[in-house]
């Protein structure tokens, strides 16, 4: 009894956190299919952990070591490996993050393992919103260069 408990606790959990990601992905696939160029998206505030954020990465965690084929614990090197895929995901091409900014993440790259078992998922957001704000500025730079420079590519 007590597994179809947590089995149906987890589906809970999961539709949650596939509605988050769902929910937002269509209405930017919307945008993009209805051909409106003007859409910009503007948010209220900074991006901050929900009250079940912990509770999904430490189940997911979970999930990972005991369903995946592998069973790999979720250690220090596997916290390390996350790290690195979560910042070259964001930032494959090393334009936004600066290298100050990497060095404050590197506290996080070991001990992603141990928040998340303490289920604290405050670093992803942590690093995301560090992560949009770079990306404003620099899109605010580029924005600013097309104003105000003249570019002449006939040469």
């Amino acid at each position: 009894m007590v597994f179809w408990s947590r089995r149906k606790h987890l589906k809970q959990i999961m539709r949650t956190y596939i509605g988050r990601l769902v929910a937002p992905l269509a209405l930017v696939l919307a945008g993009l299919v209805s051909g409106r160029a003007d859409i910009t998206y503007t948010r209220p505030g900074p991006v901050l952990p929900g009250p079940d954020d912990g509770k999904i990465a430490y189940v997911t965690a979970q999930l990972l070591e005991q369903n995946h084929y592998r069973q790999m614990r979720f250690d220090d090197q596997v916290s390390s490996n996350f790290f690195n895929l979560y910042l070259t995901t964001l930032d494959p091409q090393h334009l936004h993050f600066l290298q100050s900014d990497v060095e404050e993440f590197k506290a996080f790259e070991t001990t992603l393992d141990d928040l998340t078992a303490n289920r604290n998922a405050g670093p992803g957001f942590d690093i995301f919103q560090r992560f949009f704000e770079r990306f404003e500025q620099r899109t605010r730079y580029a924005q600013g260069l097309l104003k105000t420079e003249t570019f002449k590519f006939d040469d």
